[in-house]
């Protein structure tokens, strides 16, 4: 019950922490992610009003460019006027008196084409002459008129009057014309009125200054948007005082702008909100497109007098946002207003992403959070009660278990749990100071010390071996492993008595070893057998051979030849069974040489092409593209191999093909031999003991082919021994196909290729597969290749275009007469047969080579086509020019015979001695020029003595 309920705890605490995890996990990203969307709507309005301004600043700029513009020309007209007052002439008498003739009018201009200046007497000047100072200075303006007139693109509106508002000059361009001039001077009187005065007052007040203070130029007064009646379109006035040398006004001087100059600079953003124009005192001077409501224009006014545009310039006053800019010298301010609706409208797009990224991203937050308790709070959960579960079965199968089990603390070696198996075992072992838990955890740390050693969580099994109390020796199969275990390092133990086991394979291996020794004494017995059978054998096949130098007749001649097929026959099976005697004892010699694989496998198509000629097969040879093959290894055992393979083919085939195919794996660094027939074939169940030694496929192949059922078994063997493997593929009565893969070895030679310029070359075939072979690897050499199956498939003008003709193969299916026509038309001719030559051979312009391989057909087109002499063939032994001292070590007396009379007729001078130690006696007496041993022999054999031959005489090379 207590395990229960501490289980029960525990398990009540993982669900309370996974709630705790969950839902206030979810609670604290929700607040999170809630206080991240208000702090980015905060942002994006900031932004937005922000955004606002600068586009609003942009267009201010426009408008301070255009009064500071308007303001630069006006200062420069107000210190030219007053230069040219007090450049005043004397009254002209004939002017004034026009002057006063016209009405108190009259027209100046610097010329016919300039604009014109109109100066007006009001009707209650008393004193005209008064009047001539002005007519002067409006001469003199004139041409500065003009000018500004062309500056402005022709257009001009500006007028100036006398303090005591009696004369009114006006500059307007284009001139209206005279009937404006009449409708001007008829009502002078409101027009003086108009130009002069606003709202009842004087244009400039009395105590306007005159200059700026600071900078000392002429002071401006934007005045409010009027209808002018010079232009009829609302224009701004721009006023200043003209200051005589007495430092007094001597005129007001009025600049005109039209209103809709300044109202195309005006700020147009597209953007919510309202804009405006106010005086320093609040008056609105002019609005904007988007104008405000009076609610608006009073939050304006309001702000402006709270100094917005002097010490601020944004502000937020009753639900509006109020941004406002100082236009210059106009003493004006731009005010543009947004409520917070207008802003809310503006940034509701990125108030609804937010809003939506907010909302997904807690929903996200929720799935996940749920994902996590559903698929892994709650599995684990699950899985902790299963733990408890688990650890509680497992408590009781170690209680049960028939076995050693245990739980072992690696720290201080006592056992945490324990089968009822393990503590008997302890109670019965005798180790000094020692229990059996701690001679386990004692052997596994020893272990870990050794170099090579696992990893420390790897299941490690051992035999190991204690002492009961009494006496006896028990052999135990310890498996251990490190674990952890209630926060502890411990060794999980299981352990089961095999001293039973252990005896009986002690006994097996016994028996094992006495039968590796009689197998050991068998194969020796083979040997020793097959060594003394051919000994004698030797010395026959030694002694019918100088018979056969002595005059026989035709009858005794054919006898000789049976004896001495016969002995052959007998010396190969005995060869054979030496030699898979020596694979046996591990007393095989493989010589490491580098060879031509493919001069190996064209050698035995070359001795087994008689063969398969006189049982009616047909051999083939398909090789690799190239010329030669090199390679590394033995290539005396190799051939025995290819040549059992052959032999076996040829014998077990009874009509079709045998075919041998060679290829080599450049990546792998191998090469695969195959040798394939059409032959009976072979069943799944004689392919299963084909290899095995003196074994056949079934009792009646000795009966009906003969053979000692070892061949096969010798092949596989050297395979083996050379490092490669021997696969058989068969069917029943549809042939087999034997595969032999070899390493290549570290040869350094390269393969020969030949290399041709396109030359047209006529292939004739009659095997298919020998014509697709062929011109494979004939195009690989870069010839351009015809083939054909018949000489009479081909035509004349073929002949006459072809630089080559191939003949190849069998002619048993077409005529000598088709042959020889194209032998006639040809310019060269290789006539490549089973009995041609391994090098090519010249008559003329025909050339014979082998069919078994690729080696003379190319030597035969390099000297026809490219002039590359063919090889000399190898002339026989010449006599030699002094006779060879030849020492032979042979313990038979008949075989030392033989040898003495054998190299007697070579015309050497031979010694023979019964062993090794009287050869190397006669060795140390005098020199020879070659040394024969027999390799068995009582005493120093033939080994011992060749390796004395070396170490005493390095350099000598002929034993």
């Amino acid at each position: 019950m207590t395990t229960t309920f501490d289980q029960d705890g525990v398990l009540a605490r993982l669900h309370r922490y996974q709630t705790m995890l969950v839902m206030g996990g979810g609670i604290a990203i929700t607040v999170l992610v809630l206080l991240a969307a208000v702090l980015e709507v905060v942002a994006s309005v900031m932004t937005y009003v922000a955004r606002t301004n600068e586009e609003v600043s942009v267009d201010v700029r426009h408008v301070m460019d255009f009064t500071a513009r308007a303001t630069a020309t006006l200062r420069n007209n107000v210190q030219n006027m007053e230069l040219a007052w007090e450049r005043a002439e004397a009254p002209d008498s004939k002017r004034l008196q026009a002057y006063i003739e016209a009405g108190k009018l009259v027209r100046v201009n610097a010329s016919a084409a300039a604009p014109s200046l109109l100066v007006l007497g009001s009707t209650h000047q008393d004193d005209p002459a008064q009047a001539w100072r002005y007519i002067d200075l409006a001469q003199q303006m004139a041409p500065a008129t003009a000018v500004i007139a062309a500056r402005n693109a022709g257009d001009l509106s500006a007028y100036f009057y006398s303090p005591e508002r009696s004369v009114l000059i006006l500059a307007v361009a284009p001139w209206p014309g005279a009937e404006w001039q009449t409708r001007i001077a008829a009502s002078r009187d409101s027009l003086f009125e108009t130009l002069t005065r606003q709202n009842g007052r004087a244009l400039l007040a009395a105590d306007n200054p005159a200059r700026n203070s600071a900078k000392g130029l002429p002071a401006f007064q934007w005045l409010a948007p009027y209808d002018s009646p010079l232009t009829g379109a609302s224009a701004i006035r721009v006023a200043a005082p003209l200051i005589g040398r007495d430092q007094h006004s001597f005129s007001t001087l009025v600049f005109e702008l039209p209103l809709a100059s300044l109202a195309a600079k005006l700020p147009d953003t597209g953007l919510q909100g309202s804009c405006m124009i106010l005086g320093a005192d609040g008056s609105p001077i002019f609005s904007c497109q988007q104008a405000g409501g009076p609610q608006t224009l009073s939050e304006a006014q309001q702000a402006l007098a709270d100094g917005l545009g002097r010490s601020r310039q944004t502000t937020y006053l009753q639900g509006h946002v109020l941004s406002g800019w100082p236009l210059g010298d106009t003493s004006w301010t731009l005010v543009y207003a947004q409520s917070w609706q207008q802003i809310a409208k503006g940034v509701a797009p990125q108030i609804a992403v937010t809003a939506l990224t907010s909302a997904l991203i807690i929903l996200a937050t929720w799935l996940v959070l749920l994902l996590v308790k559903w698929r892994l709070l709650a599995p684990a959960v699950a899985q902790s009660r299963r733990v408890f579960e688990n650890e509680q079965l497992s408590r009781i199968l170690v209680e049960t278990a028939p076995i050693g089990l245990g739980l072992i603390a690696v720290d201080n070696e006592q056992p945490l749990l324990r089968s009822p198996a393990m503590i008997d075992m302890a109670r019965h072992i005798s180790r000094p100071g020692t229990s059996l838990s701690a001679l386990f955890a004692r052997h596994f740390k020893q272990r870990l010390t050794l170099p090579g050693t696992p990893p420390v969580h790897t299941i490690r099994q051992e035999d190991l071996g204690v002492s009961t109390l009494d006496g006896q020796h028990i052999d135990l199969s310890v498996s251990i492993a490190q674990a952890r275990y209630q926060g502890r390092d411990v060794l999980v133990t299981a352990f089961t008595d095999v001293t039973a086991k252990k005896r009986l394979e002690q006994q097996l291996r016994e028996a094992h070893q006495a039968a590796d020794a009689a197998n050991a004494a068998k194969s020796g017995f083979l040997a020793a057998m097959s060594h003394e059978i051919r000994t004698p054998l030797n010395a026959i096949l030694g002694n019918l051979e100088l018979l056969a130098y002595s005059p026989l007749n035709s009858r005794q001649r054919d006898r000789l030849k049976t004896i001495q097929t016969t002995s052959d026959a007998l010396l190969a099976i005995i060869s054979d069974v030496l030699d898979f005697s020596r694979i046996e004892a591990n007393e095989l010699r493989l010589e490491d040489l580098e060879f031509d694989a493919l001069e190996i496998a064209s050698r035995a198509l070359m001795i087994f092409a008689p063969v398969a000629r006189a049982k009616g097969l047909t051999l083939l040879g398909e090789f690799e593209e190239s010329v030669s093959l090199p390679m590394r290894g033995d290539p005396t055992r190799m051939g025995q191999v290819i040549h059992n393979l052959l032999s076996n083919a040829i014998k077990f085939t009874d009509k079709g093909q045998v075919l041998l195919r060679l290829t080599a794996d450049k990546v792998a660094r191998t090469v695969t031999i195959e040798v394939e027939d059409s032959g009976i074939g072979l069943t799944a169940e004689q392919q299963a003991r084909l290899f095995s030694a003196f074994s056949q496929a079934d009792a009646s192949i000795n009966r009906r082919y003969g053979g000692t059922g070892l061949g096969l078994a010798l092949c596989s063997r050297l395979t083996q021994a050379m490092g490669g493997s021997l696969v058989v593929q068969s069917a029943h009565g549809h042939g087999s196909r034997f595969t032999l893969r070899l390493p290549l070895g570290a040869a350094t030679g390269h393969p020969d290729l030949p290399r041709f310029e396109s030359e047209r070359v006529l292939l004739v075939a009659a095997s298919p597969d020998c014509r697709s072979y062929l011109t494979r690897a004939l195009c690989s050499w870069g010839l351009q290749v015809q083939s054909y199956g018949h000489p009479a498939q081909l035509q004349d003008d073929q002949l006459e275009g072809a630089d080559t003709l191939i003949l190849w193969g069998s002619r048993q299916t077409w005529h000598a007469d088709d042959e020889n026509r194209l032998v006639e038309k040809s310019s060269w001719v290789i006539d490549c047969t089973e009995d041609g030559p391994a090098e090519p051979v010249a008559a003329g312009r025909v050339l014979s080579a082998s069919v078994f391989g690729l080696r003379g057909l190319a030597a035969a087109l390099r000297y026809g086509l490219q002039g590359q002499p063919l090889a000399k063939a190898e002339q026989g032994i010449s006599a030699l020019a002094k006779p060879l001292k030849v020492l032979i070590a042979e313990d038979n007396a008949v075989n030392r015979r033989l040898f003495e009379e054998q190299l007697k007729r070579l015309g050497c001078l031979a010694t023979t001695v019964e062993g090794g130690a009287k050869a190397l006696a006669c060795l140390e007496q005098e020199p020879f020029d070659v040394l024969l041993t027999d390799l068995s022999m009582p005493g120093m054999d033939g080994y011992e003595l060749a390796l004395q031959v070396r170490q005493r005489w390095p350099r000598s090379r002929r034993t």
